[in-house]
Order: structure tokens, then C-alpha cells, then sequence
């Protein structure tokens, strides 16, 4: 029975532990997936890429290491390109926004970006060449970065870019203020803030925040709860089997 307590109580430290981890990642950018200052980035994380990126599409794009696409959503940061390896913190907004407080994600940027991650982004052109809406990707990562940057209500944002409120308010939100409106988890996609390694929390070191898909996993309190229930049901069987 000592053996099951400790078994519990190591499964519960590695539910849990994870959420505390602390995760690195290094950033680049691919010729033909942006444009300008915007457009996608090309993020190769510590942590694995999850199943809701499409392999070849929003996942997989440089050979070799695993890496995901990405967008930013402050127009006012800036970084090295190739860039990292940086500390990156899984947050819902960006620590310091166009004000200097903290930025939440909003609605509309989250549901374009899930809806992109996916690879189900209408119109969007993931191969690279649609004459109908784009000439390339560059211009289809482009105008999304501008709709993003609206959203967020940077300076960068253009409310013309073809995914704008139009797309946004008319299909899912029906005004400019619920698309703007903080995501408050309803579509599972977060930020990482990227730090110097070695400086997370300190003012000077905080570089872009990317978006990223946030994969299905128990909430924190679902965790500590269900490592607690083992950690009961082994001392419930130790007493049992004293008796």
C-alpha cells in the first residue's frame, strides 16, 4: 500500500508540474509567408507542436525541427530575425500593450487564428496561388496580420484588409465591440510572451507575443483535483488494508 500512496502522489506532481514548466522557443520567417513587418512567423518551440496544427499548412513548413505558424499582436514589437531561443510564457494577452499594460486577446483575433490554424480559414490561400483573392500567401498572411492588429486596436491594423469586421462582426460577433470584446477562453488560443532566457517578469527583456493554439488538456483545477482523488483513494485502500 506505501507503494500505491507513492505512486499517487508521483502521478499527481506530474499532472501538475507541467503547467509550471518552463518552455523556450526560437522564431524565424519564411520568404513568401509574410509581408512587410506582418504576416506569419515561424515558431520552433521546446514543447511539442499539437494535432490541431495541419502539417504543411499551419505546422511543418521548414524541414527538420518541429515548428508551427504563428502571428503577432503588438505592431510595435520588434525582434531579430532568425531570433532565440527565448523563455516563452503561455498567457491570455500580451504583457505590455500599445499603453504599456496588458493587453487581453480578443474574440475576433482568436477566432481567426483558430480558424487559420485549423486550415479552415475562408479564402485564405494556404498553397500558394489564388488568383480569385490573392496573388501568394504573403498577401493572405498580410491582410490577416493587419485584421489582428485592428482587433487588437494597433496603430498597424488596417480595418479595410479583407479579413476585417466585415468577416469578423457579420459572421460570429455582429458588432465591432463583441469582436473586440477579451476572449475569456472561448476559442482555445493563447499567447506566448517571449522573454530573454533567464529574465522572464523583467521590464526590457519582453520580446513579441505570438499567438498559439492552446491543445485540449485538463483545466489546472480539474488536475489538482484528480491527482487529489488518487492520493485519497490510496490512503482510503492503506486504511482497508490495515484493517
Amino acid at each position: 500500500m506505501k507503494k500505491l500512496f507513492f505512486v499517487a502522489s508521483f502521478l499527481m506532481v506530474l499532472m501538475v508540474a507541467p503547467m509550471v514548466m518552463a518552455y523556450t522557443v526560437s522564431i524565424d520567417r519564411v520568404a513568401g509567408y509574410y509581408s512587410g513587418n506582418g504576416g506569419e512567423f515561424t515558431l520552433f518551440p521546446s514543447f511539442p507542436v499539437t494535432s490541431d496544427y495541419v502539417p504543411g499548412k499551419t505546422s511543418g513548413i521548414v524541414a527538420g525541427a518541429p515548428n508551427f505558424q504563428s502571428f503577432c499582436i503588438e505592431s510595435t514589437e520588434y525582434i531579430t530575425i532568425p531570433g532565440g531561443p527565448y523563455d516563452a510564457v503561455l498567457n491570455t494577452g500580451a504583457v505590455y500593450g500599445s499603453n504599456g499594460s496588458f493587453d487581453p486577446l480578443s474574440k475576433g483575433a482568436a477566432w481567426l487564428y483558430h480558424e487559420f490554424q485549423l486550415g479552415t480559414l475562408a479564402n485564405y490561400n494556404y498553397v500558394g496561388q489564388n488568383t480569385v483573392q490573392f496573388a501568394n500567401r504573403s498577401l493572405a498572411a498580410a491582410d490577416l496580420q493587419k485584421a489582428i492588429w485592428w482587433l487588437e486596436g494597433e496603430s498597424g491594423g488596417d480595418s479595410n484588409a479583407y479579413y476585417s469586421k466585415l468577416i469578423v462582426d457579420a459572421s460570429h460577433f455582429g458588432s465591432d465591440t463583441a469582436a473586440k470584446a477579451d476572449n475569456n477562453g472561448l476559442y482555445p488560443v493563447g499567447i506566448l510572451n517571449l522573454w530573454d532566457v533567464g529574465y522572464v517578469g523583467v521590464s526590457g527583456h519582453q520580446h513579441q507575443d505570438q499567438l498559439v493554439c492552446i491543445p485540449a488538456v485538463p483545466e489546472p483545477a480539474t488536475m489538482l483535483l484528480l491527482g487529489s482523488g488518487l492520493i485519497g483513494l490510496a490512503g482510503f485502500a492503506r486504511r482497508r488494508f490495515r484493517k
